[in-house]
C-alpha cells in the first residue's frame, strides 16, 4: 500500500507529463487578461494603423 501511495505521489506531483498544457493555459490566461486590460489602447492602435494603410492604399490607385 505504501508503495502504491509513493508511486501515485511521484506520478502526480513529480511527473512532468502535463506541464506543457498547464504552461500554455497560464500563458493564454495572462494574454487574455492583458488584452482585456488594454483593449481600448489596442483598438485605438489598430484603427490608426488600418486607417493609415487604407489612406496610403487609396493614394496608390489614384
Amino acid at each position: 500500500m505504501i508503495t502504491f501511495i509513493r508511486h501515485t505521489y511521484r506520478t502526480l506531483i513529480c511527473g512532468k507529463k502535463g506541464m506543457g498544457t498547464v504552461e500554455i493555459v497560464i500563458i493564454t490566461a495572462i494574454l487574455v487578461g492583458l488584452a482585456l486590460l488594454f483593449r481600448e489602447q489596442i483598438m485605438e492602435f489598430l484603427n490608426t494603423i488600418l486607417g493609415r494603410t487604407f489612406e496610403r492604399g487609396e493614394s496608390i490607385f489614384d
